[in-house]
């Protein structure tokens, strides 16, 4: 099954939009259910999952290292994608009514759901404040997993700048780490750049 990822992978200055999954079999099926096993976290295990279940991504392989460097929206989407394949994707959801607040329940299908595309400049972002001004990447698996197991906020923080930050003033980032509004503009600035997947 090809697909045409909202994203894309990075690489050498190309923006490569396609994978493609591989048949599913028994032996497929046995590789995904250890790729889990032997993940370290839920980053890790959307990698090594992505890795075992794809064909090609973009011109290559999907080696893990590839499928790490997608950005968090195209792997969500290749895990959507690849949990309807695996027949886990029809969910029932309950909601009530507007108008007479009545229950009602309706089944939905993540993989049917509108997918936006990347925005103009994709993958980097440009920040400006307090008179400076950054070039960053959007955050992408190997990210997720490198914060993973941080649980004090302005350290993930810092770890996460250093490892998205493209061009700027480095000396100028440690101490806006726990400045919201630095961070607010940094949000604003990736969310116009990144792929928009509804998520409930």
């Amino acid at each position: 099954m090809d697909v045409i990822l909202p994203g894309g992978l990075w690489e050498s200055g190309q923006r490569q939009r396609r994978a493609r999954f591989r048949a599913l079999d028994g032996r497929v099926e046995l590789e995904l259910a250890e790729a889990v096993a032997a993940a370290a976290n839920v980053p890790d295990a959307v990698t090594r999952l992505l890795a075992a279940a794809l064909e090609r991504l973009g011109d290559g392989q999907p080696t893990p290292e590839r499928v790490a460097s997608l950005c968090v929206a195209d792997r969500k989407q290749l895990m959507r994608l690849l949990d309807a394949r695996l027949g886990g994707e029809s969910r029932w959801h309950s909601a009530r009514c507007r108008k007479c607040d009545a229950p009602f329940d309706f089944p939905l299908r993540l993989s049917s759901l509108p997918v936006g595309e990347a925005g103009e400049g994709y993958p980097f972002a440009r920040v400006c404040h307090a008179q400076a001004e950054w070039i960053l990447r959007l955050p992408n698996g190997a990210d997720q997993a490198a914060v993973a197991d941080i649980e004090a906020l302005p350290r993930a923080r810092a770890v996460l700048l250093g490892r998205i930050l493209v061009e700027g003033p480095p000396d100028s980032v440690p101490h806006r780490i726990e400045d919201e509004a630095f961070w607010s503009r940094i949000e604003t600035a990736l969310e116009a750049v990144a792929p928009a997947l509804i998520e409930r």
